[in-house]
């Protein structure tokens, strides 16, 4: 049995792009011929040892067994020691920029005791294996101080300061790695000085009246921008930032600079755009809504063309492809918020010129702010909508299910409308 399965499974493996691998499809193997969990190990053992001999050794087989045994452990089936298989996994893919990406769903059922072993033997191989610099090199020790944050959640305030002067030290020391990188290109070390911003920003959380780190991550975000022009995580981290400290005018900069078009307007602009009416910048703000707007006139005028060319040009499956989208833009709730943020803006924009103010609201189209027609207008009107907005966009490295921006403000971002 075992033979067979590891036969069909290798052709799993066979093809493909080496960094697509998915886990599931062994395990599905494993579970359609009813494989015992011990067959099932050495399946995987297997097409380990088979892929392993590849120039490009594919990720999959190995987070296939990380997957089994994270299930082990969530239903009590065995007494795995997940621990020994996320070291053999940091060993031969702590280089890979998705490394701690690849572990992250098999953190959460690491116990207490396990994850101090854990970080101590993640320690030699992330920072002691390689004192050379190299980009393997910092990869790998990036990846262990981003292990290093999942698992120290209860920081003191000297900790997160050592750590902040730690991670500021191998930033530092990884710049010549970037000196010859095209522009464009993010530089390897770029994620300490993200890692060490974040710890400022627990400073931050922890005593709301002190703002003095939120202003030292600004500063040390603004020198990595000035290295790493294109690193869109220094921005979006850094948007967030100088709202939360009153500054509008350098975050909508950053966010020009990011150059977000078409639907990225309905996902992201929430970031940039959520509140700004309250800064008292009416021109500013109206600018970044009807930009923000300009998304859903195209998408009502050009989804008709693209049925119409999907007609011409028989590729009848792509008509419903077309709809959904259409309709997923029309009622997103992005829309409907830069919409009304949009006529608040107006409004204040025109609040001392009688005359403007009272042709503006003449020929405002009522059906924009019409609720009639429904028993509980607001929460039906806004429980009828789609949220596209992408709230996982800001890299966090901690089990917490609060996004970024949230954890920044202190509460939900974007804010409940």
């Amino acid at each position: 049995m075992t033979g067979r399965v590891t036969s069909a499974s290798s052709k799993v493996f066979s093809s493909g792009s080496p960094q697509n691998a998915s886990p599931s499809k062994t395990l599905m193997l494993c579970i359609r011929r009813k494989t015992a969990r011990e067959d099932a190990y050495l399946t995987f053992k297997a097409i380990q040892a088979k892929v392993s001999e590849e120039k490009h050794v594919k990720r999959g087989p190995f987070l296939a067994e990380l997957e089994l045994q994270r299930r082990e452990i969530e239903d009590g089936s065995g007494s795995v020691k997940i621990k020994t298989t996320i070291l053999a996994y940091l060993e031969r893919f702590g280089s890979a920029p998705s490394c701690f990406d690849d572990l992250r769903p098999f953190l959460t059922v690491v116990s207490g005791t396990e994850a101090k072993e854990l970080l101590t033997l993640a320690g030699k191989i992330g920072v002691e294996k390689d004192m050379t610099l190299t980009t393997e090199s910092v990869r790998r020790a990036v990846n262990f101080r981003k292990l290093e944050r999942w698992f120290s959640s209860d920081a003191t305030p000297a900790d997160r300061l050592s750590r902040v002067e730690r991670l500021l030290g191998l930033y530092v020391e990884s710049k010549p790695l970037g000196d010859a990188l095209p522009e464009w290109e993010l530089h390897a070390g770029d994620d300490f000085l993200m890692l060490a911003a974040h710890a400022l920003i627990d400073s931050y959380a922890a005593d709301r009246t002190n703002r003095l780190p939120l202003q030292q991550a600004i500063c040390l975000l603004e020198q990595g921008v000035q290295r790493s022009k294109h690193n869109f995580h220094f921005k979006l981290l850094l948007i967030r930032l100088y709202f939360e400290i009153g500054v509008y005018k350098r975050p909508l900069e950053l966010a020009t600079s990011m150059q977000i078009k078409q639907v990225q307007h309905d996902t992201l602009s929430y970031l940039f755009s959520d509140d700004i009416e309250f800064f008292g910048c009416p021109e500013q703000a109206l600018a970044v809504l009807m930009n923000a707007l300009t998304i859903y006139a195209s998408n009502e005028r050009e989804t008709p063309e693209m049925i119409v060319k999907a007609f011409k040009h028989a590729t009848f499956s792509k008509i419903p492809e077309f709809i959904v989208f259409r309709d997923r833009l029309r009622n997103s709730i992005q829309r409907a918020i830069a919409t009304r943020q949009a006529i608040r803006v107006e409004i204040l924009r025109r609040i001392e010129d009688r005359g403007s103010l009272t042709d503006y609201l003449e020929g405002l189209d009522p059906s924009k702010l019409d609720y009639t027609g429904v028993a509980n207008p607001c929460d039906e009107y806004i429980g009828a909508l789609l949220d596209n907005r992408d709230q996982s966009i800001l890299a966090s490295w901690t089990p917490s299910s609060s996004a970024v921006g949230s954890y920044i403000k202190g509460t939900e971002v974007p804010r409940k409308r």
